[in-house]
C-alpha cells in the first residue's frame, strides 16, 4: 500500500513533463524592399556529452540555395557553438552562369534565463554573410531585442511564441547601405 502511494504521484509527475523535442526547426520568412523569400530548415542532434551535430538548409525565392552541416559543442548548458561547410548554388543573374561553389559556417546560441543571443556567419563565392539578434524575453510568450541581417539592415525585432512550438516573429530593419527600411515577418515551427 505504501508503494502504490508514494509511487501515484512520481508516476503523475511524470506524464506532466513536456515532451522533448527532436530537434526539427523550419521557418518561413518574407521581407519587404524586393528581397527574396526565404525557407530555411535545421537539424540539430547531442551525440555524446557535449558533442553534436546540426544539418541547415535554405531555398530563397530568387533560386539561391544552400545547405552545410557540421559539428556543435556545448560546453555549458547555456552555450551552444558549431561550425560547418557545406555547398551553396547561386543562380545565373545579368548574363553570368549560374555557380555552384563551397559555403562555410560558424555560429554560437546563447539562452542564459531571459536573454537569447544568436550569430551565424557564412562565408563562399556568394560573399560574406551574417545574422545578429539579441532578445529579451518579458514573459513565456513575448520578447522584444534588435537584429542584424547581412542585405537587410539593424533594427528592433519582436518574437510571439505560441507554447506549441510555434513563433511568430517581426522586425523593421534599416539597411545602412541603401537607406531603405525592411520589414521582415517569420513564422516558425520547432519540434
Amino acid at each position: 500500500m505504501l508503494c502504490l502511494i508514494v509511487s501515484v504521484p512520481v508516476m503523475a509527475a511524470e506524464k506532466t513533463e513536456e515532451p522533448k523535442e527532436l530537434g526539427f526547426w523550419f521557418e518561413a520568412q518574407v521581407a519587404g524592399g524586393n528581397r527574396p523569400a526565404r525557407l530555411i530548415g535545421s537539424f540539430e542532434k547531442e551525440i555524446v556529452g557535449p558533442l553534436g551535430f546540426y544539418v541547415v538548409a535554405v531555398q530563397e525565392s530568387n533560386g539561391y540555395r544552400e545547405a552545410y552541416f557540421g559539428p556543435t559543442l556545448k560546453p555549458f548548458e547555456w552555450l551552444t557553438v558549431g561550425v560547418g561547410i557545406g555547398k551553396e548554388h547561386i543562380p545565373e543573374a545579368d548574363g553570368e552562369e549560374s555557380l555552384d561553389s563551397t559555403r562555410y559556417n560558424a555560429f554560437f546560441s546563447v539562452e542564459y534565463e531571459k536573454i537569447a543571443l544568436y550569430g551565424s556567419f557564412e562565408n563562399g563565392d556568394g560573399g560574406p554573410w551574417h545574422e545578429l539578434r539579441a532578445i529579451y524575453n518579458l514573459t513565456e510568450k513575448f520578447g522584444i531585442g534588435v537584429m542584424d541581417e547581412s542585405f537587410r539592415g539593424t533594427g528592433p525585432r519582436i518574437e510571439y511564441n505560441t507554447g506549441h512550438g510555434v513563433q511568430l516573429w517581426g522586425a523593421l530593419l534599416h539597411n545602412r547601405d541603401t537607406g531603405e527600411n525592411v520589414p521582415v515577418l517569420a513564422v516558425n515551427f520547432s519540434f
